[in-house]
């Protein structure tokens, strides 16, 4: 046999087989298996935020008999008089976590030492824009209208403002149709030039300024990767399509919700998102969905008690100072490289002393202070507003300052490269 890949990996290949609930399997599944059951062992019998917000989404009882009268306080922001006022209500929805058809992250500007806001496209149910636009996903957006039409069922028809869930589907296709003609295709979001489009505030279009008003973001210098989708959005967003933009707003308030509702919605939703798209035939335990929940919104509060459990500070100098090691190699060979001109050797090694290494956990703990929540099923989705409101509040306070470079964006027990 010639082929070390086959001989080494056959066997596996050709016996494992993949979890149910997964349409992929690996060594790194593996270890987030492990992981993700060492953080349920903590969010059990935690006290404090994590073991509260878990408790809430595994009281299925509690979440099942709210019904959907939780997402109320979320379909009401949808009434507006205008074009206008509508686009602040999708920017406070946002900031609530319900993606707006432009959202944004912060992250340290290209071009100074500062934190900016980067706007990107966004507005659509299925992955990418090829998918209104290619024939040969004819068959899945097909059955993506079906999903639609059933997901809208689960609501109460004045919410569909008299339509149909048939009707309402076609005007929210449509919609998202042509939201999606305006989208960068994946090969130039992904342009590092391109996507650098420095603008100020005031130069936006009225309407996508109201907008990130709603999410809170303050009317400074930002970064526009898709400038050309923004200025498509604003002429979407006008008084005469409010109604098209109400359904749209309607159908996405559900799915962004789908998790945190009664058992059966979430069960529709997985069957269009997990099976068909992603290949998965059975839907993850309730208590792993709980897991990912919890680590996505206080990860670090479950990566403080983490650490104490399974990584101690004595293991974390262990491997600061290997670390140590390596750099200092990598410092000789630079060095001693003849190829290299002394132009070059020294570009190399400038950007080796700016290499940083975050090993195990951060130095200081992110805080959650002011961040409350309620064990009961009836107040998961109050909880999920709640954090999600403070998360966006917590990347809005970096806007216009100096990036934290010891900031950390993943948690202890993220298992990653």
């Amino acid at each position: 046999m010639n082929d070390l890949y086959a001989y080494v990996n056959g066997p596996w290949l050709a016996t494992h087989v993949i979890p149910e609930d997964r349409g992929v399997d690996g060594t790194f599944h593996k270890l987030r298996d492990d992981a993700e059951a060492d953080v349920r062992d903590i969010i059990e019998t935690d006290t404090g935020r994590a073991g509260t917000l878990f408790r809430s989404f595994m009281d299925v009882e509690g979440v099942n008999a709210a019904g959907m009268a939780p997402l109320d306080a979320d379909l009401d922001l949808l009434s507006a008089p205008d074009a206008a006022a509508f686009a602040v209500r999708l920017g406070e929805l946002e900031r609530l976590g319900v993606a707006a058809p432009l959202t944004f992250w912060v992250e340290k500007d290209s071009d100074s030492e500062d934190a900016v806001a980067y706007l990107i496209q966004s507005g659509l149910g299925l992955p990418d824009e090829a998918y209104y636009r290619e024939p040969q996903h004819a068959t899945v957006v097909a059955a993506y209208r079906r999903h639609v039409v059933d997901m809208l069922g689960f609501l109460d028809p004045v919410r569909l403002f008299g339509l149909s869930p048939e009707v309402a589907t076609e005007r929210i296709v449509a919609l998202e149709t042509e939201i999606a003609a305006g989208h960068w295709d994946v090969v130039s979001t992904r342009d590092a030039v391109k996507t650098y489009n420095p603008v100020s505030f005031d130069s936006l279009p009225g309407v996508i300024r109201g907008l990130l008003v709603g999410t809170g973001l303050p009317a400074q210098r930002l970064v526009s990767m898709m400038p050309s989708y923004v200025e498509h959005l604003a002429s979407l967003l006008t008084d005469d399509r409010l109604a098209d933009w109400q359904l749209w707003a309607t159908w996405h308030i559900l799915r962004s919700r789908a998790g945190v509702l009664p058992e059966e919605v979430g069960e529709k939703n997985f069957e269009f998102y997990g099976t068909l798209l992603s290949g998965a035939t059975q839907q993850r335990d309730r208590w792993k969905r709980g897991v990912s929940l919890v680590e996505s919104l206080v990860g670090q509060e479950v990566g403080r008690i983490f650490v104490e459990k399974h990584f101690p500070a004595s293991s974390k100098d262990e491997m600061l100072e290997l670390v140590g090691y390596l750099v200092e190699a990598y410092r000789e060979r630079i060095t001693d490289l003849p190829w290299m001109t002394a132009e070059t050797r020294g570009r190399a090694l400038e950007k080796l002393d700016q290499f940083k290494a975050k090993i195990g956990y951060p130095d200081v703990w992110r805080s959650y202070e002011g961040l409350d929540f309620s064990a009961e099923g009836a107040d998961l989705l109050d909880n999920v507003r709640a954090a999600s409101a403070f998360l966006q509040d917590y990347e809005l306070n970096k806007i216009g300052k100096p990036a934290d470079r010891d900031e950390w964006f993943s948690t202890p027990q993220t298992v990653n490269a």
